[in-house]
C-alpha cells in the first residue's frame, strides 16, 4: 500500500505521522504549537467596482462618451490627474477613436502630429506606422466605400472549408 511513488500513500503516510505524534505528545503532556491563524485583512478595493484591468480601462478610454457612466467619467477623470503622460495618451486615444468613428479626416492631420510630437512612445510609433499607410488610412477616412461586406463573406467561406 505505500509504494514510493504513490501520492495517495504518501498524504496517508504523512497523515498517520501527524496523528501519532499528536497523540504521543498528548499523552506525555507536551504543549504543541498550535498553527498561527491567518491574519483578517481589510479589503483593499471596492467589492462594488470591479477592478481596473488593462481591458476595462480601454474600454473606458474608447467608450464614446455618450455612453460613458458617471462612474466611469470619475474613474477617468481620477486617471487623467493621476499622470501627465496617462492624460495625455487618454486624450490622444480618445480623439483618434472619434476621429475613426466619425470620419473626421480634416483631423486625422493635426492628430498625426500631436502623437508624432507626444512624450508617450508608443503614440510616437503608432504615428509612425499610420504615416507609412498615410494614403490608405486617409481614403479610409474620406471615400465612402467599405470592403466589410467582403471581409464577411470571405471569413464565413473560410470557416465553411
Amino acid at each position: 500500500m505505500f509504494m514510493r511513488g504513490n501520492k495517495a500513500a504518501c498524504f496517508s503516510r504523512s497523515n498517520l505521522v501527524t496523528r501519532y505524534t499528536h497523540q504521543l505528545a498528548q499523552a506525555q503532556g507536551w504543549k504543541l504549537r498550535q498553527r498561527p491563524r491567518p491574519l483578517q485583512l481589510t479589503p483593499v478595493s471596492d467589492p462594488q467596482q470591479p477592478p481596473l484591468t488593462a481591458y476595462r480601462a480601454a474600454c473606458l478610454v474608447l467608450r464614446p462618451q455618450d455612453q460613458q457612466q458617471s462612474d466611469d467619467q470619475q474613474l477617468l477623470s481620477l486617471l487623467t490627474a493621476a499622470h501627465p503622460d496617462l492624460s495625455s495618451a487618454i486624450h490622444l486615444a480618445t480623439s483618434f477613436a472619434q476621429i475613426v468613428r466619425q470620419r473626421l479626416a480634416d483631423q486625422f492631420d493635426s492628430w498625426l502630429t500631436q502623437a508624432a510630437q507626444s512624450s508617450v512612445v508608443l503614440f510616437q510609433r503608432f504615428a509612425l506606422s499610420l504615416q507609412q499607410d498615410y494614403d490608405a488610412i486617409k481614403a479610409g477616412l474620406t471615400l465612402p466605400f467599405s470592403n466589410g461586406h467582403l471581409c464577411g463573406h470571405i471569413n464565413r467561406l473560410k470557416t465553411l472549408k
